[in-house]
């Protein structure tokens, strides 16, 4: 528990579980802190468009922040 008296609780990843349980804490009265190393999320499944020439780079990363920002008691740290 912190000091809002709301369990905490820590995913490390943000990969599609890693997103997915985020939000789906978020429902919920937990503070809940997302950890990841990137501060982007990559959908893979598009990086072969990529590396072909079909789509940019930024087409296929999203940052992890802006992903969870309707979320209030979603946080993220880079680590």
């Amino acid at each position: 528990m912190n000091r809002s008296g709301k369990p905490k609780v820590v995913v490390l990843g943000a990969g599609f579980g890693g997103l997915w349980a985020a939000r789906s804490l978020a429902k919920h009265p937990v503070d809940c802190l997302v950890v990841d190393r990137n501060n982007y999320h990559t959908f893979l499944a598009l990086l072969y468009q990529v590396a072909a020439a079909e789509l940019e780079a930024e087409d296929i990363a999203y940052p992890v922040r802006s992903i969870i920002s309707n979320f209030p008691n979603i946080d993220f740290a880079l680590a």
